[in-house]
């Protein structure tokens, strides 16, 4: 899970480098917490974009969060991407959630669950990111 979480920081901090084609790479600040039921999960730091992750699309940059899940609706509206992502092979499960972003900030929220065909558990993600500065040395 720890993984997916900091995954998901990564995607919101590639994201914002989306929205703002004139500063794509740089050093963005990014929190991130998930609740995996009852239990939170909380990640935080700096993340550098650059290269082809500041050029990817929203969709690839999810699909790039665990190999067993994939993109299976997605939708592009101003400066926010309504996503529904799908994980088969590992844990099932399906998340919804937007990525928002305005200016030098963006936001992720999903929620979801994940576990057994059977038995699912309740899956909550919530991250920010903020740009620091256009490069990140």
């Amino acid at each position: 899970m720890k993984y997916t979480l900091t995954a998901a920081a990564c995607l919101i901090t590639a994201s914002a480098a989306l929205a703002e084609p004139e500063v794509t790479e740089g050093l963005w600040s990014y929190q991130a917490t998930a609740t995996l039921g009852i239990m939170p999960i909380v990640d935080k730091g700096n993340y550098c974009i650059k290269g082809q992750q500041a050029s990817a699309s929203f969709e690839e940059l999810l699909n790039d969060i665990n190999p067993n899940c994939t993109v299976t609706d997605g939708t592009y509206d101003a400066s926010t991407y309504a996503f529904t992502l799908s994980c088969t092979g590992g844990p099932q499960g399906q998340l919804d959630g937007t990525v928002s972003v305005q200016g030098g900030q963006a936001t992720l929220r999903a929620t979801g669950g994940t576990g057994t065909i059977e038995s699912q558990v309740p899956v909550i993600v919530s991250a920010s990111a903020k740009k620091l500065r256009p490069t990140c040395s």
